[in-house]
């Protein structure tokens, strides 16, 4: 329900875009024009970006109140910039690096030496070549005039820009180019964070909550009617562009919202918390960096402070009173304290046990955090190198190979740092890293889109069991099958989790032959899941893999509430 502001004067407040109009900003648009604003009190100025504009700049300084960002703001935040994410629109960040397409083996370490075209709240892209090992003063930076011409005319050598509009000149221009992702090097961040500033949530704590209402209101009617939005923007916003353009950027904006998995909007703070041990292993921000302030709660808890007084004002009394009691009483009472005594012996004995078992599970966390980063230091880095090796000697299912090695790595990593992980972002990444897989090999990907809600958490154990048996599936198929068609299925039915991928590829093996290791390595995993796994060939030819899992046995809240009883 939005929260509505006085009737009689409308509060104006100003929007700062990131970019120039476009559909990325499509739900801002939806917002005013539908006049959700105006029901919550708000006459709403939506400004584009120009060349050299900072938007978290304006916002601190006070020339707008509300912003659209990256995940940068956490670097912008250690910095003492007291800026606060209210919802994330992305739940994958678009951003790649463009370059020129020189020859088909080249990689991200060929633009070394080369003219770079980046924008304010670049870091994301500059975390990516640090963490490639490329050092910043070995590109030359460039200011983003945001014309894709610079680079197709060659003013340049790569640009900054999203994956999800600048394809669209490039290719209509038949111009060769490669993009590069982060997310190659296991860094997926949130992308296009509306924020506000401290000052503004302090000072108008019932205005931010409406603009941020308004605007994931408007966001959902955006994506629900993304041809209408198409024309709103040609019509008032920008004709910089064609219809068909803005089409195309629906399209692949929608993808990264992914609105039938998760709400619009949301922000979970272990993710956040992934991105800033992200920064932090790259030196971009120190370890175990606060989130605290960072994060906007749109259901604070109720102040209690009238509560708290009335509890002290009790207890004064209590003990202006208690004296006369005492007088009364005091048999009662001793016998009363010796039991209080030895209760609170008692208390503290397992509270000094609980203690010690708490140093002994952070040292042992500890020791396997740095277990895992070694690993992932060292290992890693040579699982990179083959990769980049395989694709430059023009061995794509062997690059495969490799990164799919790396993300399994980068998997043990990543989500032993969260306890538990919502089962719609599983599926999104899931559904991420496949399409990436698949991109440079010329087989088709249907994503079957689950309709049932996905919010529930899926324990650490159980979501790097379920990507491993995905991911061996996948390998399974690109290695052995020969096919160029892949779908994948995920849905909820009769309290288990449906997972199923199928190939039209060579089917399965024949008679009597013994399973690979990857088929047994799948089907341990199931059985520590309490899964059934099968494979069922499919007519006229290729395979199905069929997982059903209880949701009991993902469920994170089972896993804690055993772990308690365990122990």
């Amino acid at each position: 329900m939005l929260v509505a502001l006085p009737s009689h004067a409308l509060d104006h407040v100003t929007l700062q875009l990131k970019w120039t109009h476009a559909f990325q900003f499509a739900g801002y648009y939806a917002a005013k024009e539908q006049g959700y604003y105006r029901e919550a009190g708000l006459d709403v100025s939506i400004v584009e970006a120009v060349p050299g504009v900072d938007p978290v700049k304006n916002v601190l300084e006070g020339s707008a109140e509300f912003g659209v960002g990256t995940s940068a703001l956490l670097l912008q935040r250690k910095t003492g910039k007291p800026v606060v994410a209210l919802a994330v629109i992305f739940q994958h960040s678009p951003y790649v690096l463009i370059a020129r397409q020189l020859s088909a083996t080249q990689t991200i370490h060929d633009l070394i030496g080369k003219r770079v075209m980046l924008e304010p709240q670049a870091d994301e892209l500059l975390a990516y070549l640090k963490k490639e090992g490329i050092p910043l003063d070995r590109i030359t930076q460039i200011e983003h005039s945001y014309d894709p011409q610079d680079l197709i005319g060659g003013k340049i050598d790569a640009i900054a820009g999203y994956a999800t509009n600048q394809p669209y000149y490039l290719d209509r221009a038949r111009f060769a180019y490669q993009i590069y992702t982060p997310r190659s090097a296991g860094i997926d961040f949130y992308g296009d964070n509306l924020f506000t500033a401290e000052q503004e949530l302090k000072t108008h704590p019932e205005r931010v909550r409406a603009f941020r209402e308004a605007s994931l209101r408007g966001w959902k009617y955006a994506v629900e009617h993304p041809e209408e939005m198409a024309n709103l923007i040609l019509a008032k916003y920008s004709r910089r562009h064609t219809r068909d353009y803005f089409l195309f950027e629906a399209k692949q904006t929608i993808a990264l919202i992914h609105p039938e998995l998760i709400e619009v909007g949301y922000m979970n703070a272990s993710r956040w918390r992934h991105i800033a041990d992200t920064y932090a292993d790259i030196g971009m921000l120190p370890h175990n960096f606060s989130l605290d302030g960072f994060l906007y709660d749109p259901n604070p808890r109720r102040d209690l402070t009238w509560l708290y007084r009335s509890l002290a004002a009790t207890l004064l009394l209590s003990i202006v009173v208690a004296p006369l009691v005492v007088l009364r009483k005091s048999k009662q009472m001793n016998r009363q304290l010796e039991e209080r005594v030895a209760s609170a012996q008692q208390t503290l004995a397992t509270s000094f046990d609980e203690r010690r078992a708490l140093e002994i599970s952070n040292a042992a966390a500890n020791e396997r955090e740095r277990i895992y980063r070694d690993l992932h230091d060292d290992v890693g880095a040579k699982l990179l190198g083959l990769s980049i090796s395989a694709q430059r000697a023009d061995l794509p299912r062997e690059a495969d190979m490799a990164r799919s090695a790396l993300q399994d790595l980068r998997d043990v990593v990543s989500r032993s740092a969260q306890p538990a992980t919502p089962l719609g972002d599983l599926v999104a990444d899931w559904r991420a890293e496949t399409e990436q897989r698949l991109h440079h090999l010329g087989i088709t990907l249907n994503w079957q889109i689950p309709a049932e809600d996905m919010t529930m958490l899926v324990s650490t154990e159980a979501a790097l069991n379920l990507s491993r048996i995905l991911r061996e599936a996948l390998t399974n198929v690109l290695r052995h099958a020969q096919a160029d068609k892949i779908v994948v299925d995920t849905t909820l039915a009769q309290d288990c989790l449906m997972l199923s991928v199928e190939d039209n590829g060579a089917g399965l093996p024949k008679d009597g032959a013994k399973p690979h290791r990857g088929m047994t390595s799948m089907g341990t995993r199931a059985a520590m899941l309490g899964a059934s796994l099968s494979w069922q060939a499919v007519e006229p030819h290729g395979c199905l893999v069929m997982l059903k899992a209880p949701l009991a046995s993902l469920s994170y809240e089972n896993a804690a509430a055993i772990k308690i009883n365990l122990s």
